[in-house]
């Protein structure tokens, strides 16, 4: 094979592994969206659409889990409802943090969306706390398992 053919032959694999990483990604979105949306409209979440939008899905979870209230309970400590819909941004700026910010941000995700993950599970499944906050917690650190489980989720919620 002449070095042209192996230069070809590598850049249709470079190609073709873009090309598999981005029908991944999509895949995906696509199903995060989905999972997201689904609880929004069993909320009757008159926004559901930012379920589409990525950073307005974080938003949208935040609203529903707080429901109108003023505040949220994170480990007995009242915390305004503002702090569950745009936790997100605080991940940003930490991130800015030399040699801690990323461990930072993944604890303000994990604590943040955790709490609203054990919420919405509290609310549609009639769990108690205790029993909703490891899945919330885990689907705080790995979203992609509470979206998956928001798919098994029928009925009304408690709201």
């Amino acid at each position: 094979m002449s070095s042209a053919g192996i230069y070809t032959a590598i850049a249709a694999g470079g190609f073709l592994l873009i090309l598999f990483v981005v029908l991944i990604a999509v895949a995906w979105y696509v199903v995060t969206a989905l999972g997201i949306y689904k609880i929004l409209n069993l909320y009757g979440y008159d926004k559901a659409w930012l379920a589409w939008i990525p950073y307005g899905q974080y938003y949208a979870l935040g609203d529903v889990a707080c429901g109108g209230a003023e505040a949220l309970p994170m480990f007995g400590k009242d915390l305004p409802a503002l702090l569950y819909k745009l936790w997100w941004i605080g991940t940003f700026v930490v991130s800015f943090v030399p040699a801690i910010g990323t461990w930072l941000g993944i604890a303000i995700r994990v604590l943040f969306l955790g709490t609203v993950f054990t919420k919405i599970f509290m609310d549609t499944e009639n769990k108690t706390l205790e029993d909703a906050r490891v899945i919330g917690y885990i689907s705080g650190f790995i979203p992609i398992v509470g979206v998956i489980k928001f798919f098994s989720i029928t009925g009304n919620s408690s709201k």
